[in-house]
């Protein structure tokens, strides 16, 4: 629904998330809708899972990037070792740039001048418990751990940098 003028959008399918600026949709598939239409693309890896996707996502502030870990989850296979980061243009579907991540680690945010992504570890995947860490919105630096033993809430774009 649309405040300005009232209008009503449906999509062919549920909606899991949409963007911070309202103009793209994701959905549990992993397909990715304009909102008032144009071409819908599919993120990365997220086609063909045979199991549970799993959608590990985070929109950048403006909602011009999504980033993206899929992971196709079964109850007979053992997890990957590693998961592939991918970062996408939402306007296009263009992957920007992707980095290998250890299983565990999945995007949860973005800071607010969206320069770096945050991501948060599952306990069960590394040894060292819940933790944050952040990576260069490029992916040209390495990961860095930023707080240990916590767990990601969400970013307050009012709070700065």
């Amino acid at each position: 629904y649309t405040l300005a003028d009232g209008s009503l959008t449906y999509f062919d399918e549920p909606v899991l998330s949409v963007g911070p600026d309202g103009r793209t949709v994701l959905h549990p598939s992993g397909n990715v809708s304009r909102v008032g239409g144009g071409p819908a693309w599919a993120l990365p890896d997220s086609a063909g899972c045979d199991g549970y996707l799993s959608l590990a996502y985070a929109w950048s502030p403006d909602g011009g990037q999504l980033a993206y870990a899929p992971a196709c989850l079964t109850d007979d296979e053992t997890p990957e070792m590693e998961r592939v980061l991918y970062v996408v243009e939402t306007a296009t579907g263009e992957v920007l740039w992707q980095q290998a991540l250890p299983t565990a680690m999945a995007p949860v945010g973005w800071s607010p001048a969206g320069d770096e992504l945050l991501l948060q570890n599952n306990p069960g995947g590394l040894p060292d418990g819940w933790s944050i860490w952040r990576l260069a919105a490029g992916g040209e630096q390495p990961l860095e751990k930023v707080v240990d033993q916590a767990l990601f809430l969400e970013v307050v774009p009012q709070w700065g940098e």
